[in-house]
């Protein structure tokens, strides 16, 4: 471990980017692996595992807002944390909405301003109307970038191929190994 903290060490200092250690070290696996009392990353499948996604979480802009785990909001957990404070007030779970602005139910979910979303569609529309290089994707790249995200996605639970050690991908309530064939869980 000594040897893999040297190296990280090294190549910050030699400017290699801290997403690049986190997106190949985060969700490694070995023993040992199991349960954390972090909140935000309950599991840990081992111990670089742990480490790099607490980096990511402390260290990467965003990071913590798309892998933290989503637990559902409710008036019974608020103030947790502070069970042994005094002082301490319940923080906000999300801002309100001022009083001279109508709120309104975006796909029956939520509520949000009107000028919210005016703001959103004024968004929305300056996209469509000057796209970016990137947003302009031939029918090739489009669909391999959406099969990058979906195994991206399926990889975040699945266990290690027990014959080649890859990861494996969901398929219903088996897992199948892209790397040799095999297929686990399926009788």
């Amino acid at each position: 471990m000594d040897v893999l903290g040297t190296s990280i060490s090294i190549g910050l200092q030699y400017g290699v980017p801290l997403e690049v250690f986190v997106n190949k070290f985060a969700h490694s696996r070995f023993e040992p692996a199991g349960f954390t009392q972090n909140p935000d990353i309950p599991i840990a499948k081992s111990v670089a595992d742990y480490i790099f996604r607490w980096l990511g979480m402390e260290f990467i802009p965003g990071y913590r807002e798309a892998n933290a785990p989503q637990r559902p909001i409710s008036d019974e957990g608020q103030g947790i944390r502070d069970v042994g404070r005094e002082d301490a007030s319940p923080a906000p779970l999300a801002p309100h909405p001022t009083p001279h602005a109508p709120t309104v139910k975006v796909n029956g979910h939520r509520s949000a301003t009107i000028a919210d979303l005016e703001h959103a569609e004024a968004i929305r529309d300056a996209h469509h109307a000057n796209p970016s290089p990137r947003s302009v994707l031939s029918p090739l790249e489009h669909g391999l970038e959406g099969q990058e995200k979906q195994f991206a996605h399926f990889q975040s639970d699945a266990p290690a191929c027990d014959y080649c050690g890859a990861l494996t991908v969901r398929c219903g309530t088996c897992y199948r190994c892209f790397n040799c064939g095999n297929s686990m869980g399926c009788s």
